[in-house]
Formats: structure tokens, sequence, C-alpha cells
């Protein structure tokens, strides 16, 4: 009990990939998106995180620097950064 949530937009700058599971798409890590005005905000992806192009399901590991992006994320108490619930690709305006 006690989460936020938020939704960010803007440019994937970084992506980090900490560890991965045996099978593809278990890979968890974190992104660092560019937002309007330049602050960049550290985003966590877990596994199971809804990334999604079009009709295509994504892993960590098929994002791309540079894309654009809107995620919606939660914060539990005693997190760090925010966790992405849903990743959806944008186009640049």
């Amino acid at each position: 009990q006690g989460y936020t949530t938020s939704i960010y937009e803007g440019e994937i700058k970084s992506i980090k990939v900490d560890k991965c599971g045996l099978q593809p798409g278990l890979c968890e890590g974190s992104i660092i998106l560019a937002q309007k005005g330049g602050q960049e905000t550290p985003l966590n992806i877990r596994v199971g995180t809804w990334m999604k192009r079009g009709d295509r399901l994504l892993t960590i590991d098929e994002l791309q620097v540079g894309e654009r992006v809107k995620v919606q994320t939660f914060r539990l108490p005693g997190d760090a950064n925010p966790r992405a619930a849903i990743v959806e690709f944008t186009h640049a305006d």
C-alpha cells in the first residue's frame, strides 16, 4: 500500500541491462529518459514490463536509444527510481 503513479514521456537516452534469466524476455534493467526541458529520468524495467510497438510485444534488449516513448510508472515506498509498468512508442512531434 502507498505507491504512487506517474507518466513520463521522452526519448530513450540510454539502456542498461542488469541481469537476464535463462529464457529470452527475462532481462531486467533500466533506461534513462530525456524529457522536454532537458530533465533526465531513470526508470527501472523489470521482467514482465508491458512494452509494445504496434502489435508486437518487446523486451528491454529490443529497445533502442533515440526511440520516443511514453511510460506509465509506479513507485513503491523505498524505491529509488520509478518502475515502468507500460512502455508505449510515440512519434516525434
